[in-house]
């Protein structure tokens, strides 16, 4: 290896003495930017856009996911004892109260109401012989009868007569059985599951035939969480408004919300309903439907990126006398991109951009837009 010369070494301290210099300055630069940039601005730096706050008119929306549920429901089962001999119907078809359902086998009831029909015809030709006959023997002079066939005459008059009534009657109960072979809509409203089959004997203590579910009113169902429950607007201020699967709304002013004071536990909540008319059978049972509240308020909206949220609840920074101050505030409710805040006033000035916790407690410009 042979020595570096005195002119190289000299050459060489130079270079290294500048590349040194040119690191620590470097470094040393890195690390003041580094330094600056987490100071806090200069107070007389700050600017930050804000929005003068004003109490506002609008629409507050609360929705729920319900259910529809039928109100009247009736069982169909036959009064009297037979076989089935036409089904007039079909599941889910509309029906009118007094509609023709079901028909049992008419010939035997037919039958019995016929021959009652001809046993009251006979009884009531006897009374009407017999009432004549007491009427002739009441108007005849009384030397020509004697007391006593005049009380044998009205004694078979009574005796005709009570066999008339109960010959009557009997048709009317043959009348009744024959009119049970007809089975009707009791209410008007959708025809449910059909169970029975032509040709089936059928009895009163027997199967249901059907069930008609009454089209109106319908009953609207929906949970609240028990956690919201106190604090949720009274029901009755607001417009009932429900949303179809079709997406059509239909629109309530006059009606009641009620509850059966029973909480569920197992989803910590409490079911809620309201009836309502169906008279366009718009509503039909076990459908999923929107339930919403339209509340009509005033108050203070903010846009949602204006509010800071944490754990602990929503915090609004504002210019208070030029000064950067951070307050609480309540979310009331969402409405679009909006919330809906208590806990700041009309005319105070928020911050509608992040605050660095810095700033806090700073002088600054608003800026408005």
């Amino acid at each position: 290896m042979s020595p570096i010369k005195g002119g190289s070494v000299k050459k060489y301290l130079v270079i290294m003495t500048f590349a040194l210099v040119l690191f620590g300055g470097t470094f040393y630069w890195q690390q003041l930017s580094h330094k600056n940039s987490e100071l806090p601005p200069k107070k007389d730096e700050i600017r930050l856009p804000i929005q003068t706050l004003k109490n506002t008119s609008f629409t507050y929306v609360k929705s729920y996911i319900g259910t529809v549920q039928a109100i009247q429901s009736v069982n169909i089962v036959p009064y009297l004892s037979g076989f089935l001999k036409e089904v007039l119907v079909q599941s889910g078809q509309e029906v009118k109260k007094g509609e023709t359902l079901f028909m049992l086998d008419q010939r035997i009831p037919l039958a019995d109401l016929n021959q009652a029909k001809e046993a009251s015809q006979q009884a009531k030709a006897t009374r009407e012989n017999a009432l004549t006959f007491y009427e002739r023997m009441k108007n005849t002079q009384e030397k020509a009868i004697s007391p006593t066939e005049l009380e044998q005459a009205k004694a078979k008059f009574q005796e005709a007569d009570a066999a008339y009534q109960r010959a009557l009657a009997a048709q009317n109960q043959a009348q009744t059985l024959y009119d049970y072979t007809t089975i009707l809509a009791p209410i008007s409203g959708w025809v449910g599951n059909i169970t029975a089959t032509i040709g089936e004997y059928l009895s009163p203590e027997g199967k249901v035939l059907a069930t008609i579910i009454g089209f109106s009113p319908i009953r609207l169902t929906f949970s609240v969480p028990l956690a919201s429950y106190h604090t949720e607007l009274p029901f009755t201020s607001a417009t009932l408004q429900i949303v179809l699967a079709n997406g059509k709304t239909v629109n309530f002013e006059n009606f009641k919300v009620l509850n059966d004071n029973q909480a569920d536990k197992s989803t910590d909540s409490m079911t809620f309903f309201v009836d309502v008319p169906n008279d366009e059978k718009e509503f039909i049972p076990g459908a999923y439907i929107e339930i919403r509240f339209l509340f009509q308020q005033n108050g203070i909206l903010v846009d949602k990126n204006w509010l800071t949220l944490n754990p602990d609840g929503a915090q609004a920074y504002i210019l208070n006398n030029q000064i950067i101050e951070k307050r609480k505030v309540q979310i009331k409710g969402s409405v679009k991109n909006q919330y809906w805040i208590e806990g700041l006033n009309e005319g105070q000035e928020i911050i509608t951009v992040a605050v660095s916790p810095y700033q806090i407690g700073q002088k600054a410009e608003g800026v408005k837009p």
